[in-house]
């Protein structure tokens, strides 16, 4: 049995509840950890081109309301920085009819030393052969040190 630490000390930023099975869930998957990817590296632009034009956003970042794509940018822009590394756990992916819903447990590492822990959910959707997310909802992050 693997040891809880070493787990989440591994060098995986995304790890499954349940292994991705389907072809659907196999590319929502890739998009997951190109988004998380685009967080450890500070990349806004990777991170808006795997946003759907009609992306909503809710998390403490948006004081608990939904925002827009292009207001989520505006904020990564002025707050990506500050986050040293991003993870979801636990993750589990559902793929119906060209839309997808991941559910998984985010951890924030931020660069001040502080880590952040809370639910997370995708929604996605399949245009033209690639998977957009359309919906992010954070909820209720836990800061520790």
């Amino acid at each position: 049995m693997e040891d809880f630490w070493q787990k989440k000390s591994s060098k995986e930023f995304l790890i499954f509840a349940e292994k991705p099975a389907t072809g659907d869930e196999k590319a929502v998957s890739a998009v997951l950890q190109k988004f998380i990817s685009a967080y450890g590296k500070n990349d806004v632009f990777e991170i808006s081109n795997l946003l759907s034009n009609s992306a909503l956003v809710k998390g403490i970042a948006t004081r608990g309301v939904f925002i827009n794509k292009k207001d989520y940018i505006a904020l990564l822009k002025n707050n990506l920085e500050n986050i040293r590394l991003l993870t979801i756990s636990d993750a589990v992916v559902r793929v119906n009819n060209g839309d997808a819903k991941v559910y998984g447990v985010m951890t924030i590492h931020s660069l001040d030393g502080q880590i952040g822990e809370s639910d997370i959910f995708l929604k996605l959707f399949e245009k033209d052969k690639q998977w957009l997310i359309s919906q992010i909802i954070v909820q209720d992050l836990a800061w520790s040190r």
